[in-house]
């Protein structure tokens, strides 16, 4: 197993006397000034690090010696043959405001400037800025820290500053040949968001080294083929990672993405090299539909597919059997319409739910004295007949049949019908009816239309007491039946 070389943070802790006097006018508020006893130092004095790991940390820090201060420049110097610097990490100090910090590997400097917030001040001990370096090559490498005399922060003004005011001596030993992978694992989205990871070598290579990313079919990679060559080998190289958007609805799933290497160099050549794990969001969704139960009925879908790219319209529509009625969805959409939409946005199951129709049906025919509640014959005393153009009915068998109440007022000779909550009173001979309180015509194209006794039994106009009581009424002229349907 290899071997790491001990990671170290080396903090430089920067403390000098500030003279803030030069801020005025620069800042915001008032300006305070330092105390004489504020001093700048570099610790630890030494460390061990290896190439190529990029671990090389230096924290930048200030101590104030409990007075206060508004601002802090300092100037990093370093060797650019031996050193890089791969990133400058901002840290949550007190210090929350940063003018432009920048770094430059070619010159081997960088210039951190720090400052509070207008108004406000700093007194203790706070970590300005963190530099990450990466040893370039094995031997002896120096950081140096130095301040500016002048407050005032003009960026890469260079030409007064103090001497070298503290310094760090580091070593650096040769790691073994390796490749770092940034990450063990990336997220990634089918048509969405894409992810990266570094891939970078740990020693100098004597010739060119060459890394082949294979991803599994679940993901592409760009570039899939990575060179390092013995000049640019510090130097990490990035690979894009994108899902593969299929047609399948998978849900979330995972990946892999293999690594080879080749290369000249021995201590390369078929290193092994650790797998980049990917986790994919799907952008197909599935959708179930069940019947409940499953002889109720049936769904007919639109389009017909199990599985749906995103935002994908489906139009569902229920279907009841012989016997039955649909009473409703519920699951992915609510509703009792036969027909409903649900848009694919994920994965989901709808059910459609169907119960035993318990509608009645009750069939009288004109001329005939026999009617049939849900098939069942009953003995009619009079029957339907038609006059003046309209159907009128023994008012009592029906209403025994349909469950309404039916009562006699002889002195005015009104006949008054009760289906639950509905009322309806009509007077022998008279074209004038009452609907729950509200008097209307039976007939308003016909006031000859009006209720009548025949061989002793009551007659009433068929349509305008089927409606007025909340029953469906249909006639078939081809027949000459009449077939009234409700639910009890």
């Amino acid at each position: 197993m290899e071997e790491h070389v001990e990671r170290r943070i080396l903090s430089v802790v920067l403390a000098v006397i500030l003279s803030c006097s030069a801020l005025r006018g620069a800042f915001c508020g008032p300006v305070a000034s330092a105390a004489s006893g504020t001093m700048l130092s570099l610790a630890p004095a030494a460390g061990v690090f290896a190439t190529g790991d990029g671990n090389l940390s230096v924290a930048v820090s200030v101590i104030t010696a409990g007075e206060v201060v508004n601002a802090v420049r300092a100037y990093v110097k370093f060797d650019p043959a031996k050193l890089e610097v791969v990133r400058i990490e901002t840290t949550d100090s007190k210090f929350p405001m940063q003018w432009p910090t920048t770094f430059d590997n070619a010159a081997g400097t960088v210039d951190i400037n720090r400052t509070c917030m207008g108004g406000e001040t700093f007194d203790g001990t706070g970590l300005i800025s963190s530099i990450i370096f990466r040893p370039k090559i094995a031997g002896t490498v120096t950081v140096k820290l130095v301040l500016a005399k002048s407050i005032v922060i003009r960026v890469s003004d260079y030409t007064n500053v103090l001497a070298v005011v503290g310094s760090g001596t580091y070593t650096v030993a040769v790691t073994p040949p390796g490749v770092n992978l940034s990450k063990a694992s990336v997220s990634v989205a089918e048509g969405g968001a894409t992810d990266m990871y570094t891939v970078a070598l740990k020693a100098p290579p004597t010739a060119d080294v060459v890394i082949i990313a294979t991803p599994d079919a679940r993901v592409n990679v760009s570039p899939a083929v990575l060179t390092f060559t013995p000049a640019d080998w510090i130097s990490p190289q990035t690979v894009t990672v994108t899902a593969v958007d299929d047609a399948i609805a998978e849900g979330t799933h995972t990946g892999r993405i293999a690594h080879t290497v080749a290369s000249t160099d021995t201590g390369y050549n078929a290193i092994a090299v650790g797998a980049v794990t990917t986790t994919v969001e799907d952008n197909e969704f599935t959708l179930s539909v069940t019947a409940s139960p499953s002889t109720g009925g049936s769904v007919i879908r639109k389009p017909d597919q199990t599985s749906y790219p995103a935002g994908t319209v489906v139009t569902l529509k229920a279907v009841p059997a012989s016997g039955t009625v649909f009473d409703g969805w519920s699951g992915g959409v609510s509703g009792t319409a036969a027909t409903m939409t649900v848009t694919m946005d994920a994965d989901k199951a709808v059910t459609a739910t169907f119960g035993r129709d318990t509608t009645r049906v009750l069939t009288l025919t004109v001329g005939k004295y026999w009617m049939y509640l849900d098939g069942v014959g009953v003995k009619l005393d009079v029957a339907p007949v038609i006059q003046n153009s309209r159907t009128l009915l023994p008012i009592r068998a029906i209403a025994e049949a349909t469950g309404s109440v039916v009562s006699w007022e002889a002195k005015t000779r009104k006949v008054t019908v009760k289906c639950k909550d509905r009322t309806v009173d009509l007077w022998i001979g008279k074209n004038i009816a009452r609907a729950n309180g509200k008097s209307m015509n039976i007939d308003v194209d016909d006031y000859r239309v009006v209720p009548i006794i025949m061989n002793s039994r009551t007659l009433l106009p068929l349509r305008f007491v089927a409606e007025s009581l909340g029953l469906d009424v249909q006639w078939s002229d081809t027949t000459r039946t009449v077939i009234i349907t409700w639910k009890p």
